[in-house]
Order: structure tokens, then C-alpha cells, then sequence
């Protein structure tokens, strides 16, 4: 009953793209100057998680939307390394402000926490490979974290022993 609960604060992939964007900017946005390079850089900060957006639906690779997905995900990788790359080397000609106070970033740190809350309770794993899911069965029966569990090893176990190597975290 609470996971239902819950999954009515759930958001979609979308819902949670538009609540990154949003905490950035409330947090780090320059309001005096919208156009601004700081507005920018942070638009590039997030440019990957628009890339992003249900990729867990994208099952068949060969379809070309998925394939232009991941192009543009490298791609966008291979611009933060450069980027990063190039700050690196140059000194910090911008100085970063938080536009909050500390109380206001509290209140904010207690939102995301209670929506993160809400997406864990409220909505079925997702992205669990096998292993972790015999790693997660394994300390729900011990108690303990399955890494080298004597059942999960040998040549006779799931995956032949691969899977004493993942944890359910």
C-alpha cells in the first residue's frame, strides 16, 4: 500500500529531467542576466541528460533513434572531457555563487531526498542486472553481503561464480 502511495510522487524520466534543471538553476543560475555565459555553461552541464531520457526503453540498438542517442551521449562525453580538459589548464575567470541561503538549500536537500525517497519505495527496480539480484536474494537470506558467498562460487554456481563478485547495493 505505501509503494502505491508513493508512486503517485514518482516522476518520469521527463519530470525528473525538468526537476534537475530547475534545482540548477534555483541554485546556481544567474536571474540578472538569463543570456548569460554562467546560464550557458550550466545548459551544457545537463546537455548529456537530454540524451538520456528513457534510455531504458531502448532495447533494440539497431532502431537509428537509439543509435543517435548513443552517438550523441560520446559525443557529449567527449566534450566534457575536453572541456574539462581545457579549465583545467586556464585560470577560473568566473566565480561561482549559491543563490540560496542555507536555510533555502536545506529545504531544497529535504525535496530531492523525499522525491529520491519516493522513487526507490515507489517504483520497481529497473536497472538491476542478474548478479545483483542474486547478490540482493543472498544477503535478504544471510544477512550478510554476498561477496565471495560460498553458494554464489565454483563452477556449478549462477554464472559460474561471476555473481560472488556483485553486491545488491
Amino acid at each position: 500500500m505505501l509503494d502505491q502511495l508513493l508512486a503517485i510522487f514518482v516522476p518520469n524520466p521527463a519530470g525528473a529531467f525538468w526537476i534537475g534543471l530547475f534545482v540548477t538553476f534555483v541554485v546556481a543560475g544567474d536571474f540578472q542576466r538569463v543570456w548569460s555565459r554562467r546560464n550557458l555553461l550550466l545548459c551544457l552541464l545537463l546537455l548529456a541528460a537530454a540524451f538520456l531520457l528513457d534510455v531504458m526503453r531502448w532495447e533494440d540498438v539497431t532502431n537509428p533513434l537509439a543509435s543517435a542517442n548513443f552517438t550523441a551521449i560520446y559525443l557529449t562525453t567527449a566534450l566534457y572531457a575536453a572541456w574539462g580538459f581545457f579549465l583545467s589548464r586556464r585560470s577560473l575567470g568566473v566565480t561561482w555563487t549559491v543563490n540560496l541561503s542555507s536555510n533555502g538549500l536545506r529545504i531544497l536537500l529535504f525535496l530531492a531526498i523525499t522525491l529520491n525517497t519516493a522513487t526507490v519505495f515507489g517504483r520497481p527496480p529497473d536497472d538491476a542486472g542478474y548478479y545483483t539480484n542474486l547478490g540482493a536474494r543472498r544477503l535478504v537470506e544471510t544477512g550478510t553481503l554476498p561477496y565471495g558467498d560460498p553458494k554464489l562460487r565454483g563452477p556449478n554456481a549462477p554464472g559460474y561464480g561471476a555473481a560472488a563478485t556483485y553486491g545488491p547495493l
